[in-house]
């Protein structure tokens, strides 16, 4: 019975639609969001009057509020309230992605908490573009999102990132490009970068070279654009990891990480992302704009392999059929000693 309350308790729910916005070229908005748009009961916006731009631009008419940073937990229980009511609301950011490094976060947890029905409205997103037109590798990437406002704090992230063998991403406002280029031009001065500026607009460029070519190109230059940074991800970045030993000593088991898909394929890490956010992960609950260290870019194809890896440890004599012929002996070595035990 208690099952069934929950399940009609569902139906009469409205949903929550997670809808993505161009991130300057209003035709990327999908024919998907459009339709979804007209049936909706509230839009969602960070500003109403981006938010009144958008629907404008769609001809379209519907009631609109704010939910922002400021707002946002003092007003999930009244939207969860008008959910649970049966209305449809959809969550649109002024540009890109809802919830990644945008407000949302609190709201798609409490409709979770209340088994309230959230359905994505994908759409453009400013990280998967620069990404793609990077020409660095997209098997594995990490998000690492808005870098620390202060120049320390933000050295030491960086430094952080230095070793991180995927390929990094990172974000921040138009007026701090240049604080951001020169900490990195600072830290890893030689490594690979990219530059996606205006993306999508008639005005996009696409930026290429050294983080010490990069800042030394616009370091004299007044700019405001939008903008996001791609990097190559360290190559042969040496770890280590102690396993134990049959005799119950230590020993070193390394694995080379490299950017190359050869070495790559040798180890993938299973992890989780969580804020496009992910990483978001992100885990900027509260309203906090880091979101520093999110994991994201991994298929099922390379969860699959890290699900079922191949065994370090085999019998000597290597592959094939003498290997084989190992593991049977040993096996039937196993049998009869059971056999005599039990005798």
């Amino acid at each position: 019975m208690e099952d069934n309350r929950e399940t009609n308790q569902k139906q009469k729910s409205g949903t929550l639609y997670l809808i993505s916005s161009p991130i300057g070229n209003n035709k990327d908005f999908t024919f998907r969001a459009s339709d979804v748009l007209q049936k909706v009961d509230l839009v969602l916006g960070e500003e109403m009057k981006i938010t009144a731009q958008h629907l404008y631009q769609l001809r379209l008419d519907k009631p609109i509020d704010a939910l922002n940073e400021h707002n946002e937990a003092e007003k999930v229980p009244e939207i969860i309230a008008l959910l649970k009511e049966g209305k449809n609301i959809a969550l649109m950011p002024d540009d890109g992605t809802p919830v990644v490094a945008d407000p949302g976060f609190q709201l798609v947890r409490a409709c979770i908490n209340e088994d309230i029905t959230i359905s994505p409205i994908p759409g453009a997103s400013s990280i998967l573009s620069a990404l793609i037109c990077s020409g660095f590798t997209t098997n594995q990437f990490l998000y690492a999102g808005f870098l620390s406002r202060t120049d320390d704090e933000r050295r030491k992230q960086i430094t952080f990132l230095a070793h991180e063998p995927r390929t990094v991403i990172v974000m921040d406002t138009p007026y701090r490009m240049k604080l951001l280029l020169k900490s990195l031009a600072d830290v890893i001065p030689d490594r690979n970068a990219y530059i996606g500026m205006n993306l999508t607009l008639s005005s996009e460029t696409h930026q290429r070279g050294t983080f010490a070519e990069l800042y030394e190109k616009f370091k004299d230059h007044k700019m405001k654009v939008e903008y996001v940074i791609v990097f190559e991800g360290a190559k042969h970045e040496l770890k280590t990891f102690p396993i134990a030993s049959e005799s119950g000593g230590r020993k070193v088991f390394n694995i080379r990480h490299s950017s190359s898909e050869r070495e790559g394929r040798q180890f993938r890490p299973r992890t989780s992302g969580r804020s496009e956010g992910d990483r978001r992960r992100d885990n900027r609950e509260g309203g906090d704009q880091k979101v520093f260290g999110t994991r994201h870019g991994y298929s099922d194809r390379d969860s699959s392999r890290s699900r079922n890896p191949r065994p370090i440890t085999r019998f000597k004599g290597g592959e094939g059929e003498d290997s084989k012929m190992q593991f049977k002996k040993a096996d039937e070595s196993s049998r009869r000693s059971s056999s005599e035990r039990r005798g």
